[in-house]
């Protein structure tokens, strides 16, 4: 160490941080020229957009504050005395706002109150006063368009978007003597009144609404109070809001005695300018980023020269201790370091290989042990799994299987049936993991899926299946092939999760009353002609859990096959096609009558019901099952009774 650096370490001139003493001086080097480069391509950067930034808004202020006094150099004399009876009138009539009143307006800065009766309002609008400053307002505006207009009486229309006026509002503001620090001002003439539909949709909206004369608002900031006081001012930063980006001025008014009898204000609209500034920022961003990546390029480079060989040894070394081997070291001497570099890149590379070989040798497990069910019990790799390995969870279980796939099997090779289903279930597989499942095992075309995340994930997985199978149909159709059906079966319970078999052939699996369950769900969405079922106990778990409700519909009890118990079934409706969802929706309250009145014994009425429901929604198959097999029943009842 230098003497003078200990001597100034000593005095506690300044202090080091620890992690900097720890780096080599060509890394110390590197640092501080990256740190000086950045510093100075971050402040040229912002030097340059502020600059232009200010000059331009600076400019487009006075030209706005030009046009505003060339404006109110315009008004008349008899438009001045207008305005001071307008403002007369004003005050004879309106309502004197309250304190709770302004602090309404103060809470919300785009808000407004109209202060008038609206009779009063609409009389004083359509007197010759208001019209006459009306046309001055106009004339002001429209002057700031590429065309020039005839001077005539300029009715309002609907712009056009071709020769839009860069001043969109010019208004007139007047005094309330409820606030004297002028914090609320109220609209005493708008050029733009009344309501014209300018984009051509049909309604009105907010932004095509003018403000009736003794409409209070927020005075929008200080330029405004300026201007009462006789000051022309311009606002030095633009504002958006829900109509655009504006730039305002606001310009003074005076009678012949000099008082200011109202103030001018006009909206700029400078889009235009803001995403040229934009632009000049984004440039400026750019140059910084590209100045700072050519610093750390060079900084970078400076260190690697300026360090010792044997530390970049030490380097790899530490890369390859935390198992980053792709680490190589570059050194072209022939010496005796030169020699140790090389021999240290032939170890990396051999132990890059053997680890890639057992990166993939495990991937290649994943597919057939899903890493999931390895974590669940609490491996992280299948080499530590040993038979009779299992732990009990709470989970919840899916099935899925196609329907009829027997008879569309029978139309294809063995070959085209592998491409089929891998088709088939590449589509549905991402959907399960990205919903935070795992599929457990395929069935022929059938799979079972694990959610250790709640019923939640799996009812979500399921609805997007749903979707993803009608995308599926569009392209089968478009290859005039027939559309698929399947059923999902839903139920949440404890399982138990474990590794079965013997030393040399190992399989994962599921044992639980759970997964028979789910089972006979999905094959009972045959029965209702449905596309996904779940117990009841899965949309419990979600309500008691404060989740988020999925559309469903109940569907009455059953009791399922090889089960003495019944179960409550759901029918759940996220994903469908939104007219047969809102058809079940419709019918849901209906349906469940029928089902009622089925457990009543009145049959009659849940036939009635079922058939109504059938023949009112025709996509309700549900119902049209519910009525067929009642049907049945009660012929053979009769059947019975005959003989």
């Amino acid at each position: 160490m230098p003497p003078y650096y200990s001597i100034l370490v000593r005095q506690n001139r300044f202090s080091i941080p620890d992690w900097f003493r720890h780096l080599s001086y060509g890394k110390k080097t590197g640092f501080a020229v990256f740190s000086l480069a950045a510093a100075l391509t971050g402040s040229g950067g912002a030097i340059y957009y502020f600059s232009i930034r200010a000059t331009l808004l600076e400019q487009m202020g006075a030209r706005l504050k030009d046009v505003g006094r060339t404006g109110a150099y315009l008004f008349t004399e008899s438009e001045r005395n207008a305005i001071e009876r307008l403002n007369a009138e004003v005050d004879r009539r309106r309502a004197t706002l309250s304190a709770a009143d302004l602090e309404s307006l103060s809470r919300d800065p785009e808000g407004t109150q109209e202060t008038l009766q609206r009779r009063d309002a609409e009389e004083l609008m359509a007197g010759a006063d208001y019209q006459t400053l009306v046309q001055r307002l106009r004339r002001i505006k429209d002057g700031s368009r590429n065309a020039v207009l005839p001077l005539r009486s300029l009715p309002q229309r609907p712009e056009d978007l071709n020769d839009r006026p860069l001043v969109r509002y010019a208004y007139l503001l007047g005094r309330m003597h409820e606030s004297p620090q002028l914090e609320h001002t109220y609209f005493l003439v708008d050029a733009d009144y009344q309501e014209v539909d300018n984009n051509g949709n049909g309604t009105i909206e907010e932004d095509e609404q003018g403000d009736p004369i003794a409409t209070a608002w927020h005075t929008p900031g200080e330029e405004f109070k300026r201007a009462f006081h006789g000051e022309a001012s311009a606002m030095n930063d633009w504002y958006s809001d829900n109509w655009g980006t504006w730039l305002s001025a606001a310009v003074p008014i005076k009678a012949a005695d000099g008082r200011v009898i109202a103030v001018l204000g006009l909206d700029y609209d400078i889009r235009g300018e803001a995403n040229l500034l934009r632009y000049v920022r984004n440039v400026a961003i750019g140059l910084t980023a590209i100045g700072l990546l050519l610093s750390l390029l060079v900084s970078l480079a400076l260190s690697r020269l300026l360090s010792r060989r044997v530390r970049l040894l030490g380097y790899g070394v530490e890369r390859m201790r935390k198992r980053d081997f792709s680490v190589q070291l570059e050194d072209d001497s022939r010496d005796e370091l030169g020699r140790l570099a090389q021999g240290f890149n032939d170890m990396v590379s051999d132990i890059r290989a053997y680890s890639q070989g057992l990166q993939a040798l495990n991937s290649a497990f994943e597919r057939f042990v899903p890493r999931e069910f390895l974590r669940e019990l609490g491996h992280e790799s299948v080499l530590t799994l040993q038979p009779g390995d299992a732990v009990m969870k709470e989970m919840t279980v899916m099935f899925c299987d196609i329907r009829s796939f027997t008879a569309i099997s029978e139309q294809m090779s063995p070959a085209e049936n592998f491409h089929f289903l891998n088709d088939y279930l590449s589509r549905m597989g991402p959907i399960i993991r990205e919903n935070g499942g795992f599929i457990d095992k395929y069935i022929g075309d059938a799979l079972m899926a694990l959610f250790p995340g709640g019923p939640e994930a799996a009812l979500r997985a399921g609805s997007q299946m749903v979707i993803e199978l009608s995308l599926l149909n569009v392209e089968r159709r478009e290859n005039n092939q027939p559309p698929l059906r399947f059923g999902i079966g839903v139920h949440h319970g404890s399982l138990m999760l474990g590794a079965i078999g013997e030393e040399r052939r190992l399989d994962g699996t599921v044992i639980s009353d759970a997964v028979n369950i789910a089972a006979r769900l999905e094959q009972l969405t045959k029965r209702y002609h449905v596309q996904m079922l779940v117990s009841a106990d899965v949309i419990d778990w979600i309500s008691k859990k404060g989740g988020v409700p999925f559309a469903s519909r109940f569907l009455g009890s059953t009791r399922l096959r090889g089960k003495s118990a019944w179960i409550k079934i759901h029918e759940v409706l996220e994903g469908l096609p939104a007219a047969e969802r809102d058809a079940k929706l419709a019918g849901s309250a209906e349906f469940e009558a029928g089902l009622n009145a089925l457990a009543s014994g009145q049959y009659r009425q849940a036939m009635q019901t079922f058939e109504d429901l059938a023949n009112r929604y025709p996509l309700d198959l549900a119902a049209r099952a519910a009525a067929d097999r009642l049907q049945r029943y009660m012929r053979r009842q009769r059947e019975l009774v005959g003989d």
